[in-house]
């Protein structure tokens, strides 16, 4: 089925899976992500089963924000290339998985997305409950 759809793309049991440059991409299916989560200054959380986040205890986040996916609306407030490198790492994030990071919403308003170096300092960190591996792995290069 992937060899027909090639990007398209499907997705299956919480993955979007997709072809793209003869590659396959496994990504979180960001439209199986749940509801926005409200936030407090200072708080941390686990969002999404997958990333642990620290909100800043600064004033200005005390302004009815949430946290939710970024999705097609986000990628559309962003304003720039959604296949473009993430401005920390230089890396391409495949659009699929960037529909898929935290967001910082207040209200309507896209207020920052952590992994794209956009908004205030939330710290977000990829810390799923259930990894791939029980143990982890080392990447040598």
């Amino acid at each position: 089925r992937l060899r027909e759809l090639g990007p398209a793309g499907f997705t299956l049991g919480g993955c979007y899976l997709s072809v793209k440059a003869g590659r396959l991409q496994v990504c979180r299916d960001w439209g199986a992500i749940g509801a926005a989560v409200p936030v407090r200054p200072g708080m941390r959380l686990l969002w999404d089963r997958r990333f642990l986040l620290e909100i800043p205890a600064s004033p200005d986040s005390e302004a009815g924000f949430t946290i939710a996916r970024l999705g097609e609306r986000g990628i559309r407030s962003l304003g720039r290339d959604p296949d473009g490198p993430a401005p920390e790492t230089g890396d391409a994030i495949p659009i699929a998985a960037r529909k898929a990071l935290p967001a910082l919403w207040q209200g309507e308003r896209l207020a920052g997305v952590p992994h794209l170096g956009f908004g205030p300092p939330v710290a977000a960190r990829f810390r799923p409950l259930n990894p791939v591996t029980s143990s982890g792995f080392t990447v040598a290069y």
